[in-house]
């Protein structure tokens, strides 16, 4: 009898280890049955001009989120986000911001990649081959003022001097190339150049004067950014 009681009560014990009590609503979020509420934005920040992976630029939202910074490889990663539509903008040191647009839905992640420019704002001084002075000054990647000494040795005859423009409105440029060109004081001009970094570009002119000495001069330039 004691035999056939002990049994009994091993046999609940063993039945009762394997019951298993109500989940509490952690239990319920940890398991995955409760439906995702936000989303996430990820990307990549590259150099625009070299498509180089940028590190540890800034990246924020507008409504406000997150604020991220991209990793080694220029990758970043924004969670917890709200459903509903933002603006993505990355800055970076020695760049100008990038923005673009993504709308973000619950459970998945929107992709917002961006490319900056090199901002080559400021003032830049340099010489030709002449020996003459070249400036300008940027702003917002865009030329307000352009400067250029220049000589031209015609048929006996030689005429030398400075010509200064003063843009009212900007000359924008694309990446880091840029042509100045035009015509002044019975001269045209035709300026090239290529920003081989954040503070030194270089390139080549001419000058064809058309009134008085007639001739061409051609020579190459350097300048840097003050």
């Amino acid at each position: 009898m004691k035999l056939k009681i002990f049994f009994i009560i091993l046999a609940l014990l063993i039945f009762c280890s394997t019951c298993k009590s109500p989940e509490s609503p952690d239990d319920q979020i940890t398991n995955g049955d409760q439906t995702p509420t936000t989303g996430t934005i990820s990307g990549t920040v590259t150099d625009a001009n070299t498509s180089a992976q940028l590190s540890g630029a800034s990246v924020s939202t507008s409504p406000a989120t997150t604020t991220a910074t991209t990793n080694a490889l220029g990758n970043y990663t924004i969670s917890n986000v709200s459903p509903g539509s933002y603006t993505v903008t990355a800055s970076a040191s020695g760049y100008m911001d990038d923005s673009t647009s993504v709308a973000v839905t619950a459970g998945q992640t929107a992709t917002a990649d961006l490319m900056l420019q090199a901002d080559y704002s400021g003032s830049w001084i340099g010489t030709t081959t002449q020996g003459r002075e070249i400036s300008f000054t940027i702003v917002n990647n865009a030329f307000t003022r352009f400067k250029f000494g220049f000589s031209v040795s015609g048929s006996g005859c030689t005429t030398s001097g400075t010509v200064e423009i003063t843009y009212s409105v900007p000359q924008t440029f694309s990446g880091n190339t840029f042509t100045i060109s035009g015509s002044a004081y019975q001269m045209t001009y035709s300026f090239s150049g290529t920003f081989d970094s954040s503070t030194t570009a270089s390139g080549s002119g001419s000058v064809t004067t058309t009134g008085g000495c007639y001739g061409t001069a051609s020579f190459t330039w350097s300048a840097n950014k003050n």
